[in-house]
């Protein structure tokens, strides 16, 4: 049976896609966009928080990575 075009969009858009990769102090984090929302994770963890725009999760990812690093 052949997939129609939107059927196919329609299950591309519930997976993660990847949109940033950084390296900030010792912690890898990779930020994902999955519909319309972004979630990060730091080190190979999944945070729980949702974020509307990328740069609310990068500031939120760089607070978090230093409240890290202070408790150790």
């Amino acid at each position: 049976m052949a997939l129609l075009f939107s059927e196919l969009r329609e299950k591309l858009e519930d997976q993660s896609i990847v949109v940033k990769r950084l390296k900030i102090e010792d912690s890898n984090v990779i930020f994902y966009n999955e519909s319309n929302v972004y979630k990060i994770s730091v080190d190979g963890v999944l945070l729980d928080e949702e974020f509307e725009n990328i740069l609310d999760a990068e500031a939120a990812v760089e607070e978090f990575i230093k409240l890290l690093n202070k408790e150790e």
